[in-house]
């Protein structure tokens, strides 16, 4: 008989039985779904099971008692059905198996267990731990352990798990027993977790998994693996939530430093040991580089806090400037954050100085640090102490820095109940209620759109999947705030706003008389498709305003209206009677993907069912619709679809995807093939200004904008300026020269303006199937001739000549084929005294597809055609003879 005992005093190091840590947290962090297999896994203490046969119905009812206790002696922790592992194979990198990856997120949840003590994990396959309790024999190949499977001849034990970083905290599942050696792939990744505060031994990966199964060297892999061995802290971390944006609100100042304070992302920090220079300095500097890396958004010396009156007895108050308003920006979602404040200097003095901190008041301190931040609520407010408490220098009133994050989540970070200094609370004074007043208003994470400056909206129903029959509508969201989202006061306005058919709202769709744009059955559902497409609707809204979506599934506006009893707390959501929002607050449970972005351009999609709900199939195809004339924010769909459920792969997916995702210009634009590679080679320049700049600019949400408005310009020259897969500035005519020259005065009428060195081909990132234009200042750089300054010559213009004053047609083509396209610019407005040879910036580009561009012979004057010339030429022999890839 084999028994813990036996494990625990043989000299089989690898048991796979875990050590609890010093302060009996434990956490359990799902990072991958690679099993086909939907269960459970458990830990439980083996405190006082150590005779228990293993294996034995015994041991396993025991197991499972301990488990279902959510106690110190056992939890449930992952739930396959309903969790989502944080990475997922989206690029079909494993090629034996597919994207089983479905649910939400949950993070890493912290389990109480006893310091010291032992436990095992428990992975059931199929079926969830409270049946197997029900159970009166299990069967072996259903209930698997951590210490292995057991070979009831030999007494031998075959791992399940194996140790993917060598920590003894990280570990891949195979959910098949491993003693069936016919059946098991062998790869350990059908569910791979990461644990805190406890730490186990178990055979390494490598001498556990298959050669031909090796799915650490995929991209998956690799980041996966970077993110086990990232530098992981107690506290003060959190976690980018899937919509990628983040939102601060600055709440109050009561520290006397006059200092900033950052977010920065913990992403590839393993390189650095916290708390080193190298360490510091990177932080920093991804918190200037104002990207996804890192924001700046406090600069305490210059801007003031919302609530200025002193809610402090003990202090001055400290306030000083005006209030900036609620800052938003993208990092990456699921990225691991933290913040840091520099105390009384700047972030740009400290990178460049890095000595500068040994002065007083010059200190860097972060949020990792033990004791430094607290969560004043739960509503993602947050308080942050000026001097490091950790030595002793703070007062603990948790006032000096005190801001409001959304999109982030905290697993990590302690409650200001156990750390404020009880004699310094704040929080009891009248300011200090006025501010936790407005933290706690209604206010939403995701599903928020806002009307472009047009205040036209389109809307476009492509596909009805659902079984219930229903109404979709808008509403708009101001003065919402008052009420309490998903309440009946809640749901009652949203729908006396829908049925105004005014400003406030509409009713777009009614799903019982219309139907879809498509509407071809999927593989495993009937077709729900009934009545006639009524093709695209445009309704109005004033500029600027912020809506959400209420979906019905099956009744209507009206009759919600009327329901006085109704709010999310109600179980009509089963008969399909309950409102579901694009806004996760007012829906059951607060679930969040009841609405899911689908391409990034404006398709979104509703489940019918609350995803809180395990009825849920979680296809969202139940209504798929296409917003343009105003940006909304949602999570992706790739962060909770059912991978047996995928629409996107089916054909009728692939009509619809290729349908929203045509160009919002029919002309002058460029389609980036699916790797998103756009190649630039700059060819010739027969520009005479020589302080030209160029650009390219993702058409994504360009819709916001009225064409060729300022808002659209200046949005444009942001993106062209960012550096990022927005955009590029792809060409700098003051700094590099072209590939081509005309030494030879074969070009009569002007004279070679080509001066700098040629730089060869460059590549740039877009997104796979991005359509982007190109814009262009013509004699300075694309900012300047964006705001007026330097000289009156620098004009704007665009590829599409839509967005140009007077519509003149700027870039023609010259050549186009499989290898991609050579065009040209003309730098004058052809209108205002151009020599129309659109030879001022040739370029030829990889990657791409070129939309429906005029061609240089049909645009060009006549004398100053250059495509027949020996340049041309050369060109042409240079463009037909460049490799495709």
């Amino acid at each position: 008989m084999t028994t813990i005992s036996h494990l625990n005093n043989s000299n089989n190091s690898n048991n796979g039985i875990f050590t609890v840590g010093s302060t009996g947290t434990v956490s359990v962090d799902f990072l991958y779904d690679g099993g086909q297999k939907k269960g459970e896994i458990a830990i439980f203490s083996l405190e006082g099971m150590e005779n228990l046969e293993i294996g034995s119905t015994a041991f396993i009812q025991e197991a499972t008692r301990r488990a279902l206790s959510n106690s110190s002696s056992g939890y449930v922790v992952v739930r396959d059905e309903i969790d989502r592992a944080r990475f997922t194979n989206l690029n079909d990198e494993l090629a034996w198996e597919k994207d089983y990856n479905g649910g939400i997120y949950q993070g890493a949840p912290k389990f109480q267990m006893v310091a010291g003590t032992k436990f095992a994990m428990m992975l059931v396959t199929d079926t969830t731990v409270a049946n197997i309790a029900q159970s009166s024999a299990s069967s072996a190949n259903n209930v698997l352990f951590s210490f292995g499977s057991l070979n009831p001849t030999t007494g031998q034990l075959s791992n399940q798990i194996a140790d993917i970083t060598g920590k003894g905290n990280t570990f891949g599942w195979e959910d098949i027993n491993t003693l069936n050696s016919n059946l098991t792939d062998r790869d350990y990744n059908d569910m791979v977790v990461q644990v805190s505060g406890a730490t186990a031994t178990a055979p390494s990966v490598q001498d556990s998994i298959y050669s031909n199964r090796n799915w650490l060297n995929t991209n998956v892999g690799k980041e996966l693996t970077q993110y086990a061995n990232r530098p992981q802290f107690d506290t003060g971390t959190f976690i980018v939530d899937g919509t990628g944006q983040v939102q601060l609100d600055y709440l109050y100042d009561g520290g006397w430093y006059q200092g900033e304070v950052a977010v920065f992302s913990l992403k590839g920090m393993d390189k650095y040991q916290p708390g080193s220079l190298e360490f510091r300095q990177e932080a920093i500097a991804r918190a200037l580089s104002n990207s996804k890396q890192g924001h700046i958004f406090i600069s305490d010396r210059t801007e003031g806090a919302r609530f200025s009156q002193n809610n402090a007895s003990w202090e001055d108050n400290f306030g000083a400037g005006n209030y900036q308003g609620v800052k938003s920006f993208q990092m990456n979602a699921g990225d691991e954050v933290a913040f840091m404040l520099v105390q009384n200097t700047t972030f740009e003095e400290v990178f460049n100085k890095p000595s500068v901190t040994s002065q007083w008041g010059k200190e860097v301190i972060f949020s990792t640090n033990q004791r430094q931040i607290v969560a004043v609520d739960n509503n993602g407010t947050i308080a942050f102490e000026d001097n490091n408490v950790s030595a002793g220098k703070g007062d603990k009133d948790f006032n000096d820095l005190i801001f409001q994050a959304k999109g982030l989540k905290s697993y990590n970070t302690a409650s200001i109940n156990t750390e404020i200094n009880s004699g310094r609370d704040w929080r009891t004074s009248n300011s200090g209620q006025e501010l936790l007043q407005y933290a706690s208003r209604s206010t939403y994470t995701e599903g928020v759109f806002q009307v472009g400056e047009t205040g036209q909206v389109t809307f476009d129903f492509l596909y009805d999947g659902g079984w219930y029959q229903g109404e979709m509508a808008v509403f708009s969201l101001a003065g919402m705030e008052n009420y309490q989202a998903g309440s009946q006061a809640f749901i009652q306005e949203a729908s006396r706003r829908a049925l105004s058919n005014s400003k406030l709202g509409y009713v777009l769709s009614d799903d019982s008389s219309e139907g879809a744009r498509f509407t071809e059955k999927m593989p495993w559902e009937d077709n729900f498709n009934s009545g006639n497409y009524r093709g695209i609707t445009t309704f109005e809204m004033n500029p600027g305003d912020k809506f959400a979506f209420m979906f019905v599934p099956h009744t209507n506006a009206q009759a919600i209206k009327n329901a006085n009893w109704l709010s999310k707390d109600s179980h009509m959501w089963q008969y399909g009677k309950l409102p579901l929002f694009s806004i996760p607050e007012a829906n059951p449970n607060m679930a969040v993907g009841q609405m899911v972005d689908v391409d990034g351009n404006g398709t979104f999609a509703f489940e019918d069912i609350p995803t809180g709900s395990s009825t849920s199939d979680r296809d969202y195809n139940d209504f798929v619709f296409q917003i343009k004339g105003a940006k909304g924010i949602a999570q992706s769909i790739d962060n909770f679809s059912n991978s047996d459920r995928d629409w996107r792969t089916t054909t009728v997916g692939q009509q619809l995807l290729e349908y929203t995702n045509r160009a919002i210009f029919d002309e002058g634009v460029f389609l980036a093939n699916q790797t998103g590679q756009v190649k630039v080679d700059f060819l010739y320049d027969g520009g005479d200004y020589h302080q030209g700049e160029l650009g390219i600019f993702s058409l994504r949400g360009m819709d916001m904008y009225e064409i060729g408005s300022t808002a659209f310009m200046t949005e444009a020259v942001r993106r062209a300026t960012s550096n990022n897969s927005d955009g590029y500035v792809v060409a700098q005519d003051p700094v590099e020269g072209a590939r081509f020259t005309d030494n030879s005065a074969i070009l009569n009428w002007e004279p070679n303006f080509n001066n700098e060195q040629y730089r060869g081909e460059k590549i740039y990132q877009m997104q796979g199937g991005d359509t982007f234009g190109f814009v262009f200042a013509a004699n300075g750089t694309l900012h300047d001739a964006l705001t007026g300054q330097g000289a009156a010559s620098n004009k704007l213009f665009f590829s599409m000549s839509a967005a140009n004053l007077n519509e003149t047609v700027q870039v023609a083509e010259f050549l186009t084929g499989d290898k991609g396209a050579v065009i040209g610019f003309e730098d004058v407005a052809i209108d205002s005294g151009s020599n129309r040879d659109y030879n001022d910036f040739v370029i030829s580009l990889g990657g791409i597809k070129t939309v429906s561009l005029p061609t240089i012979q049909d645009v060009a004057i006549y004398n100053h055609n250059w495509t027949n010339t020996q340049i041309g030429t050369a060109i042409t022999n240079y463009f037909n003879n460049a490799t495709v890839e």
